[in-house]
């Protein structure tokens, strides 16, 4: 074989590859689990590094610890194995295993969006299936979606809103960052849709991880320099929304605040969140090193709503700890390959970072390894791909654009 069909016959694995995350993020024929198993079996056997990073063996460890606190409180079965001792590890070795073969952050850049987006077919498949069901129906009083997979089963509201939040963030940044409009037009479509999605499925977080993110981005912006034209636009928006809601025109503050969801965003700082991670930490949850869901939240909540607690609450100290790790040592490698590339592939880093931050977000309060784990699978699958550049000695090749 001449290095011509070696270099084709590696291109087309990975391609694969790429297809079975699609196929694992829009959960196809409801086989995401085995679907996004066999790309990690098939990284390892034909595509493995001997070089396995500290970070591994830390997920190792978490999936190790974590479903032997289930075995002790819960009832396993190969699904929970599946998900929580293997695959946290093995998604971020397939990132890793990418990203140091491809050594190129425009591919890198290329591979997450595939998955984002597969995420985001996901959800848009989910809210057909909805719309079919319930109709279009702003004041319902049920917080339900529907599986499209599983032919309009109800299915927890986080659940669905979290296939559509990685896009949402995604496609925030694009506003933020790119230029060209578009890319803007199809991000703000897209943004537009999510939000239609979230307004019927009474969902705020989402919505409002997004405002986060957008105000610190204007926060940096103008820590980096006083920007006219967007001082200019923003004062326009501004501007406008303020006079669209004060006078009513065609009746948008009528219809909003008649709707469910806006009484959900303005009852937003009575929520309990504050209270429940209260509870949890005055339970003394050091009595628990093993979790055990012992300590007793406030109001009998079932869950502490923050990823990294409801850890510690359900299966102990030691999952949580290697979590804790993971987000700082993924924050480090972000960060580091920011500082790497050249300007233009920079950019793209700074979209991934974005989208990271918003996931980050999310994460702090919502319950995602018990509501889906496949969402925290994608930090995973992103950083381990960044992780796998870096471990390329900072070589050129890493710094190359994509037009994407």
């Amino acid at each position: 074989m001449n290095v011509n069909e070696s270099s084709r016959g590696k291109q087309s694995f990975w391609n694969l590859i790429l297809v079975l995350l699609f196929l694992f993020a829009i959960d196809f024929l409801d086989k995401s689990g085995i679907i996004i198993s066999i790309a990690c079996l098939l990284c390892i056997v034909f595509a493995g590094s001997r070089q396995v990073p500290l970070s591994i063996g830390i997920l190792v460890l978490f999936g190790i610890s974590y479903v032997f606190s289930l075995m002790l409180y819960e009832n396993l079965s190969l699904d929970i194995v599946m998900k929580f001792l293997f695959l946290p590890a093995m998604t971020y070795y397939l990132g890793y295993c990418y990203g140091k073969k491809t050594g190129n952050i425009g591919d890198v850049y290329k591979y997450a969006l595939i998955i984002v987006a597969g995420f985001f077919m996901h959800s848009l498949l989910n809210f057909t299936s909805y719309l079919r069901v319930n109709g279009i129906n702003f004041n319902a009083n049920y917080r339900w979606a529907n599986e499209f997979w599983r032919d309009g089963t109800p299915i927890s509201v986080i659940l669905n809103s979290l296939y559509s939040a990685p896009m949402a963030f995604w496609c925030t940044s694009v506003l933020i960052t790119k230029k060209e409009k578009w890319k803007k037009m199809i991000a703000a479509i897209c943004l537009g849709i999510i939000f239609f999605s979230m307004m019927l499925y009474q969902n705020r977080t989402t919505i409002l991880a997004v405002l986060i993110v957008v105000m610190i981005a204007v926060a940096k912006s103008w820590k980096n320099g006083f920007n006219m034209s967007a001082l200019i636009i923003s004062v326009i928006i501004i501007v406008g929304l303020v006079g669209v809601w004060t006078f009513d025109l065609f009746g948008v503050r009528s219809f909003f605040v008649s709707t469910n969801i806006y009484n959900r965003l303005s009852g937003i700082a009575n929520a309990d969140r504050f209270q429940i991670w209260l509870s949890f930490l005055k339970g003394n949850p050091l009595l628990y090193p093993l979790g055990g869901r012992k300590v007793a939240l406030y109001l009998n909540k079932p869950y502490v709503h923050n990823m990294w607690l409801d850890t510690w609450w359900r299966v102990g100290i030691i999952p949580f700890a290697c979590l804790v790790y993971m987000t700082i040592h993924s924050t480090k490698t972000m960060l580091e390959l920011s500082k790497l590339c050249s300007p233009d592939s920079r950019l793209h880093v700074s979209i991934l970072n974005w989208m990271l931050l918003g996931l980050f977000i999310n994460f702090l309060v919502e319950p995602v390894l018990e509501a889906n784990p496949f969402i925290f699978y994608i930090p995973l699958l992103i950083t381990g791909a960044a992780k796998g550049i870096l471990c390329n000695v900072k070589n050129a090749t890493a710094c190359e654009p994509s037009s994407i």
